[in-house]
């Protein structure tokens, strides 16, 4: 591994030129970063996703769209549609992509578009709904283009941007000096017993500059919600093995979740963002039949739900199955929601 490392160093020091002078020329303003008149929160990474931005950026819409008029804005990763598209729950995830449509579905009441040039969909949200108090950014550290009133870095506990490399050698879209645009820095995905002694240590390996403040957030986990209307749920009937599958960035913190409960899983892994077909649900049933007992379920995440609810094949193949999802909620440690929050709001 040290060796596959070495022979990529001399990309990831012309990938660390690159994104180094592009950062430099934003910086002393040839090239334009855009602002606008209200408050625009980026909620990004230095790392190739599975920070859990989506989920941080809920805890933002729970927490801010009762005092305001909220819209948040994704690229709308790996949608088929083109251009600036405003999600109505009832759309798909062709046309929104899965994290935006979660999003809508889940809070009818913001405002939720997609479009690749961010800027292009600030202006259209703001030009089809002036009543927007407060944009949230989804994925957009890097987004040069436009200058956030308030950045926010998050950090996955186990794979720290500070031990991190550039592409290809490592994780990292830009170097880490680049954490020094951030307001806040969350370090996310940490286990809910969580000692201050280490908060001290990472705090100590970070070097936050005086201004940012460093919170340290946690998944707190639903129960397994049904997905389908289906005569196959487990009611009020114990169990004890789990047929998971995902296509998410990280699944192990949710896989230490399940085996955390004295639940035997075995785990069938997608690329994030995965499309299912016919063949992978083929695949899932096989798998789950073949697992011996009968105190037994398939689980998925909320986000892959999104991917499948909507193809009508999928899901009359899956309904004769006890399918179920689970939903992450974001914590914060040492009671800081209230000062996280006063910082934005």
């Amino acid at each position: 591994m040290i060796i596959f490392r070495l022979l990529l160093l001399p990309f990831a020091l012309i990938y660390g030129f690159i994104t180094s002078i592009r950062n430099f020329l934003y910086n002393i303003g040839i090239l334009k970063s855009y602002t606008f008149n209200i408050p625009v929160i980026s909620v990004g990474n230095l790392c190739m996703g599975g920070t859990g931005k989506t989920p941080h950026c809920e805890f933002l819409i729970q927490n801010l769209s009762n005092k305001y008029s909220l819209a948040y804005l994704s690229r709308g990763y790996k949608r088929q549609s083109k251009g600036v598209q405003i999600i109505k729950p009832d759309d798909d995830v062709k046309k929104a992509g899965d994290e935006a449509l979660q999003i809508k579905r889940k809070f009818s009441h913001v405002v939720v578009a997609v479009c690749r040039n961010r800027v292009e969909g600030i202006h259209k949200i703001l030009e089809d709904f002036p009543q927007t108090q407060i944009i949230i950014l989804d994925d957009a550290y890097q987004y040069r283009s436009i200058k956030p009133s308030f950045n926010i870095l998050l950090s996955d506990f186990y794979h720290l941007y500070t031990k991190d490399y550039l592409l290809p050698m490592g994780r990292l879209r830009e170097s880490r000096r680049g954490y020094k645009r951030a307001d806040a820095i969350i370090i996310t995905k940490t286990n809910k017993v969580f000692p201050i002694m280490l908060k001290n240590i990472i705090i100590k390996e970070l070097k936050p500059l005086p201004h940012q403040n460093v919170f340290f957030s946690y998944f707190k986990y639903s129960g397994f919600i049904p997905a389908f209307e289906s005569k196959s749920y487990r009611k009020n009937q114990k169990i004890n093995k789990i047929l998971l599958f995902t296509g998410i960035a990280k699944p192990n913190p949710l896989i230490d979740h399940l085996k955390s409960n004295n639940l035997q899983v075995e785990h069938i892994a997608y690329a994030d963002h995965h499309a299912y077909t016919k063949d992978d649900v083929v695949k899932i049933i096989q798998s789950y039949e073949n697992i011996i007992g009968v105190h037994k379920i398939i689980l998925t995440t909320e986000k892959d739900l999104m991917r499948i609810k909507d193809n009508e094949e999928l899901v009359s193949i899956l309904s004769s199955y006890p399918v179920y999802y689970i939903q992450i909620e974001v914590k914060f440690h040492f009671k800081e929601e209230q000062k996280f929050l006063s910082l934005i709001s």
